[in-house]
């Protein structure tokens, strides 16, 4: 219509044609969004634990795994899945079995099961420089896995650190940091209980025999901070006693 008139007008033709491709452009992305991704079994169950809730799409999940070389990893009871001081090459997402995250004592700190604190290592720090990655960096932790058989998402860290700061993921990436880092707290605080029912149940039977008031303490710490039978079973078989004997 701007041209046509008898004296065309470029300047509002022009911004009406940088309108149109704008729109243009967003359509296209929006159709793109929507054509279904498909996912192997287990890249969705890590895509639905690990990114999902923290608002990465599917299309961002696989951008992600290409970029990072991202693939599905198992290891065996007693078998490290990284040692402290070890390059930093690698972050894990256990998905499967139960990992031990183990400090420079060579103690232990706190169980990891699948679910809110499963990233074995940092996924992302914000706070980190955009040449943090050009030194190399050393882990502080180990983490061991400790199931019959632990299974993991791997990605490689600098890559993904670049991933997410490239594709405009860095705010979904720190919710995800946040929630882990959550996860552990709320994991060590349980671990604690279940460590001083050991060292309860330790000293009870230290003297070969148990008083039934001390049967009594140890039923309703039990039950107060919520510790598993089976974790009571396995601390028994430990200390050479039977169930029925305690």
């Amino acid at each position: 219509y701007n041209l046509l008139q008898p004296t065309p007008l470029w300047a509002p033709a022009a911004w009406g044609a940088f309108f149109i491709s704008c729109h243009l452009y967003y359509i296209t992305q929006l159709l793109r969004d929507r054509v279904g991704i498909t996912l192997d079994p287990d890249h969705e169950a890590a895509y639905e634990m690990a990114f999902m809730p923290h608002g990465f799409t599917p299309r961002q999940f696989l951008k992600v795994l290409e970029a990072c070389d991202g693939r599905i990893e198992e290891q065996s009871c007693g078998s490290y899945i990284c040692r402290q001081g070890e390059t930093k090459k690698w972050v894990h997402y256990l998905m499967e079995g139960e990992a031990m995250l183990i400090d420079n004592a060579e103690d232990k700190v706190v169980n990891i099961l699948p679910g809110n604190g499963s990233w074995l290592g940092e996924f992302f720090d914000p706070a980190e420089p955009e040449d943090y990655w050009e030194t190399p960096r050393s882990h502080h932790v180990s983490f061991k896995c400790i199931a019959k058989r632990c299974r993991l998402l791997t990605l490689e860290i600098r890559p993904l650190h670049n991933a997410i700061l490239e594709s405009g993921l860095a705010e979904a990436a720190t919710r995800a940091e946040i929630s882990d880092l959550w996860g552990k707290l709320r994991g060590s605080h349980h671990e604690h209980r279940r460590n001083t029912y050991s060292a309860m149940l330790e000293l009870a039977v230290a003297d070969g025999k148990v008083d039934p008031k001390e049967v009594e303490l140890l039923e309703k710490w039990k039950s107060r901070h919520g510790i598993p039978e089976d974790d009571h079973q396995v601390k028994l078989a430990e200390l050479g006693w039977t169930t029925e004997e305690f």
